[in-house]
């Protein structure tokens, strides 16, 4: 059966937006975005994320070290690693990511940013491929698959060394993963690095890039975005990550993701498919998530 062409924005500037997913590495999506704009604020991935810069500027924000990239440059993150991404340039970027389900080995990345254009080649072939065989994949797209991954790691902790956070922050950052989603109270936090709550917010924001609250939401938030990807209903997600009804749910998501988790859930639904990315999608903004608080909760 011949599949329908990919479906394209009628909307100048608005960024295209492919996704796919592969049994490869523990279940993985893919990426591909072009003409992209606009600051993505915050945010973090569950996954380690793999990315190639196929065509434009744009700069990212990684433990406060701001790094500019283009064409060819390579992105490497750590599961959980807050980072922001801009635009340098009017007509935005175009990339593809790689968010693998699993590793094939232990890993930490280095350097999150890295230059190697054969690697880079490499990345934007092996991603092609794998959008095109989805839930297929070739054994040689799956050879060379692992070949990147492992040639990424190798040249990451080649060019740096994975920065370690502070004792207090390590265990602050641990209790809020194990947190129920009925939230913690910023004072057990407190307690638990054995600081102020006013120290451990300045803290936890230096090293981590966001405070503790922001980033108990955007741990809520990409769990819903898993869920999502695996069709879940609306009112289910809701409720399996902590929210207190629907609408709050679809509030807090969008002000954090930019768009509403329906829309969201639609576009990872149509693996393959070339989707036009709402223009408010162009902006994640967390302002809501930084309000001064006592307690994390739905």
């Amino acid at each position: 059966m011949r599949q329908a062409p990919p479906r394209r924005s009628s909307e100048p500037g608005n960024g295209m937006i492919t996704f796919a997913r592969t049994p490869l590495l523990g279940g993985m999506t893919l990426l591909r975005g072009e003409g992209f704009t606009g600051r993505y604020r915050a945010h973090l991935h569950t996954t380690p994320v793999i990315g190639v810069v196929e065509h434009g500027r744009l700069g990212v924000t990684v433990g406060g070290v701001t790094h500019l990239l283009s064409p060819g440059s390579i992105l490497l993150l750590d599961p959980f690693q807050v980072h922001e991404e801009f635009s340098v340039e009017p007509a935005g970027w175009s990339f593809r990511y790689f968010f693998p389900g699993s590793m094939p080995f232990t890993h930490r990345f280095g350097a999150p940013v890295v230059q190697n254009a054969g690697l880079a080649r490499s990345l934007v072939r092996v991603h092609r491929s794998l959008i095109a065989e989805r839930e297929t994949p070739s054994a040689a797209s799956e050879t060379e698959l692992i070949d990147v991954v492992r040639r990424a790691v190798t040249l990451a902790q080649h060019q740096g060394v994975p920065r370690e956070s502070p004792a207090a922050v390590v265990r602050v950052r641990a209790l809020l993963h194990q947190a129920s989603s009925d939230g913690i109270r910023l004072s057990t936090l407190s307690r638990v690095a054995g600081m102020s709550a006013y120290h451990l917010v300045r803290l936890f924001r230096r090293e981590i890039g966001l405070p503790p609250h922001a980033y108990y939401e955007q741990l809520r938030i990409a769990r819903s975005k898993e869920l999502l990807h695996d069709q879940r209903r609306l009112s289910d997600v809701a409720c399996l990550v902590g929210y207190s009804d629907q609408s709050h749910f679809t509030r807090q998501f969008g002000s954090a993701a930019g768009v509403s988790p329906g829309k969201y859930a639609a576009m990872v639904g149509a693996p393959g498919k070339r989707l036009a990315l709402p223009q408010r999608a162009r902006v994640f903004n967390t302002t809501s998530a930084l309000r001064a608080e006592n307690t994390t909760h739905g």
